[in-house]
Protein backbone atom coordinates (compact mmCIF):
# COMPACT_ATOMS: atom_id res chain seq x y z
CA UNK A 1 0.00 0.00 0.00
CA UNK A 2 3.08 2.68 0.66
CA UNK A 3 4.29 1.60 -2.97
CA UNK A 4 0.77 2.86 -4.05
CA UNK A 5 0.61 6.28 -1.69
CA UNK A 6 4.01 7.22 -3.27
CA UNK A 7 3.53 5.99 -6.92
CA UNK A 8 0.15 8.20 -6.70
CA UNK A 9 1.79 11.71 -4.41
CA UNK A 10 4.91 10.79 -7.29
CA UNK A 11 2.39 10.70 -10.51
CA UNK A 12 0.50 14.10 -8.34
CA UNK A 13 3.98 15.89 -8.35
CA UNK A 14 5.20 15.01 -12.32
CA UNK A 15 1.54 16.48 -13.30
CA UNK A 16 2.08 19.42 -10.93
CA UNK A 17 5.33 20.22 -12.69
CA UNK A 18 3.90 19.92 -15.94
CA UNK A 19 1.11 22.12 -15.05
CA UNK A 20 3.60 25.14 -14.21
CA UNK A 21 5.57 24.41 -17.30
CA UNK A 22 2.14 24.75 -19.58
CA UNK A 23 1.89 28.22 -17.63
CA UNK A 24 5.28 28.81 -18.11
CA UNK A 25 4.39 28.26 -22.63
CA UNK A 26 1.20 30.00 -22.09
CA UNK A 27 2.96 33.07 -20.93
CA UNK A 28 5.52 33.02 -23.67
CA UNK A 29 3.13 32.21 -26.09
CA UNK A 30 0.76 35.36 -24.63
CA UNK A 31 3.86 37.67 -24.75
CA UNK A 32 5.11 36.34 -28.11
CA UNK A 33 1.20 37.02 -29.46
CA UNK A 34 1.77 40.74 -27.95
CA UNK A 35 4.96 41.65 -29.49
CA UNK A 36 3.90 40.21 -32.78
CA UNK A 37 1.07 42.46 -32.57
CA UNK A 38 2.62 45.48 -31.47
CA UNK A 39 5.72 45.31 -33.86
CA UNK A 40 4.44 43.58 -37.07
CA UNK A 41 0.99 44.55 -36.90
CA UNK A 42 -0.32 40.85 -37.49
CA UNK A 43 -1.59 37.65 -34.82
CA UNK A 44 0.09 34.49 -34.96
CA UNK A 45 -2.44 32.11 -35.45
CA UNK A 46 -2.23 29.61 -33.03
CA UNK A 47 -1.99 31.74 -30.09
CA UNK A 48 -5.23 31.88 -28.65
CA UNK A 49 -5.96 27.85 -29.38
CA UNK A 50 -2.95 27.17 -27.84
CA UNK A 51 -2.82 29.48 -24.85
CA UNK A 52 -6.86 28.03 -24.22
CA UNK A 53 -5.33 24.02 -24.66
CA UNK A 54 -2.30 25.07 -22.34
CA UNK A 55 -4.73 26.68 -19.68
CA UNK A 56 -6.91 23.74 -19.44
CA UNK A 57 -3.96 21.52 -18.98
CA UNK A 58 -2.28 23.09 -16.19
CA UNK A 59 -5.73 23.29 -14.73
CA UNK A 60 -6.50 19.57 -14.81
CA UNK A 61 -2.68 18.63 -14.50
CA UNK A 62 -2.40 20.69 -11.25
CA UNK A 63 -5.94 19.69 -9.54
CA UNK A 64 -4.41 16.30 -7.48
CA UNK A 65 -1.17 17.95 -6.20
CA UNK A 66 -2.95 21.09 -5.41
CA UNK A 67 -5.57 18.58 -3.50
CA UNK A 68 -2.95 16.47 -1.93
CA UNK A 69 -1.64 19.73 -0.71
CA UNK A 70 -5.33 20.89 1.09
CA UNK A 71 -5.70 23.55 -1.34
CA UNK A 72 -8.46 23.08 -2.90
CA UNK A 73 -11.22 25.15 -1.25
CA UNK A 74 -13.23 23.43 1.38
CA UNK A 75 -16.20 23.94 3.82
CA UNK A 76 -15.30 22.98 7.46
CA UNK A 77 -18.32 24.63 9.35
CA UNK A 78 -18.90 21.45 10.81
CA UNK A 79 -15.46 19.75 11.34
CA UNK A 80 -14.66 22.57 13.57
CA UNK A 81 -17.55 21.58 15.80
CA UNK A 82 -17.14 17.59 15.97
CA UNK A 83 -15.10 15.71 17.42
CA UNK A 84 -11.90 14.08 15.96
CA UNK A 85 -13.94 10.63 14.70
CA UNK A 86 -16.84 12.19 12.88
CA UNK A 87 -14.76 14.39 11.70
CA UNK A 88 -12.80 11.97 9.91
CA UNK A 89 -15.67 10.51 9.23
CA UNK A 90 -17.17 13.36 7.37
CA UNK A 91 -14.01 13.69 5.17
CA UNK A 92 -14.63 10.07 4.24
CA UNK A 93 -17.33 10.41 3.23
CA UNK A 94 -17.04 14.22 1.15
CA UNK A 95 -14.00 12.42 -0.56
CA UNK A 96 -15.95 9.31 -1.41
CA UNK A 97 -18.07 11.73 -3.25
CA UNK A 98 -15.38 13.54 -4.89
CA UNK A 99 -14.24 9.97 -5.95
CA UNK A 100 -16.96 9.10 -7.65
CA UNK A 101 -17.43 12.40 -9.58
CA UNK A 102 -14.15 12.52 -10.53
CA UNK A 103 -14.11 8.68 -11.32
CA UNK A 104 -17.08 9.75 -13.50
CA UNK A 105 -15.34 12.74 -14.84
CA UNK A 106 -12.73 10.45 -16.05
CA UNK A 107 -14.35 7.78 -17.74
CA UNK A 108 -16.79 10.88 -19.37
CA UNK A 109 -13.40 13.02 -20.52
CA UNK A 110 -11.60 9.48 -21.24
CA UNK A 111 -14.50 9.04 -23.91
CA UNK A 112 -14.69 12.24 -25.51
CA UNK A 113 -10.63 11.85 -26.01
CA UNK A 114 -10.90 8.34 -27.20
CA UNK A 115 -13.83 9.32 -29.81
CA UNK A 116 -11.55 12.43 -31.09
CA UNK A 117 -9.03 9.84 -31.42
CA UNK A 118 -10.73 6.99 -33.42
CA UNK A 119 -13.18 9.80 -35.19
CA UNK A 120 -9.66 12.01 -36.26
CA UNK A 121 -11.54 14.99 -34.85
CA UNK A 122 -9.26 18.48 -35.40
CA UNK A 123 -9.52 21.66 -34.63
CA UNK A 124 -11.71 24.06 -37.31
CA UNK A 125 -8.35 26.55 -37.03
CA UNK A 126 -5.54 26.89 -39.26
CA UNK A 127 -3.53 24.43 -37.05
CA UNK A 128 -6.28 21.70 -37.12
CA UNK A 129 -4.59 20.27 -33.77
CA UNK A 130 -6.14 17.08 -33.40
CA UNK A 131 -8.71 16.89 -30.18
CA UNK A 132 -7.44 14.05 -28.92
CA UNK A 133 -4.60 15.72 -27.65
CA UNK A 134 -5.75 18.53 -25.82
CA UNK A 135 -8.31 16.01 -24.49
CA UNK A 136 -6.33 13.15 -23.30
CA UNK A 137 -3.95 15.79 -21.35
CA UNK A 138 -7.46 16.67 -19.72
CA UNK A 139 -7.95 13.02 -19.29
CA UNK A 140 -4.64 12.36 -17.77
CA UNK A 141 -5.07 15.07 -15.01
CA UNK A 142 -8.27 14.01 -13.83
CA UNK A 143 -7.23 10.20 -13.80
CA UNK A 144 -4.56 11.98 -11.62
CA UNK A 145 -7.14 13.38 -9.18
CA UNK A 146 -9.13 10.37 -9.05
CA UNK A 147 -6.35 8.39 -7.29
CA UNK A 148 -5.34 11.04 -5.17
CA UNK A 149 -8.70 10.45 -4.37
CA UNK A 150 -8.28 6.77 -3.58
CA UNK A 151 -4.95 7.70 -1.85
CA UNK A 152 -6.82 10.06 0.45
CA UNK A 153 -9.94 7.77 1.05
CA UNK A 154 -6.73 4.92 2.02
CA UNK A 155 -5.21 7.80 4.21
CA UNK A 156 -7.85 8.67 6.17
CA UNK A 157 -9.22 4.38 6.73
CA UNK A 158 -6.09 3.79 8.04
CA UNK A 159 -5.62 7.44 10.32
CA UNK A 160 -2.73 8.99 8.72
CA UNK A 161 -2.99 12.66 7.69
CA UNK A 162 -4.53 13.18 4.23
CA UNK A 163 -2.86 16.06 3.42
CA UNK A 164 0.98 16.88 3.37
CA UNK A 165 0.76 20.35 5.05
CA UNK A 166 4.55 21.78 5.00
CA UNK A 167 5.95 23.57 8.85
CA UNK A 168 5.87 26.82 7.64
CA UNK A 169 2.36 26.42 6.07
CA UNK A 170 3.77 27.15 2.23
CA UNK A 171 4.54 24.89 -0.97
CA UNK A 172 6.65 21.83 0.32
CA UNK A 173 10.12 21.55 -0.47
CA UNK A 174 12.41 18.65 -1.56
CA UNK A 175 15.11 18.29 1.40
Amino acid sequence: MRLFLRLVDGAAAAAAVAAALCLALLTVIVLAEIAVVWLFNFSLDFSWEYAAFLMCAAFFLGMGWTLRQGGHVRVSLFAHHLPPGPTRALDMLATLAGLVISGFLTFALGSLAWGAFIGGSRTFTPTATPLAVPQGVATLGMAILTLVLVARLVRLATGEEPDEKPADGGIPSET
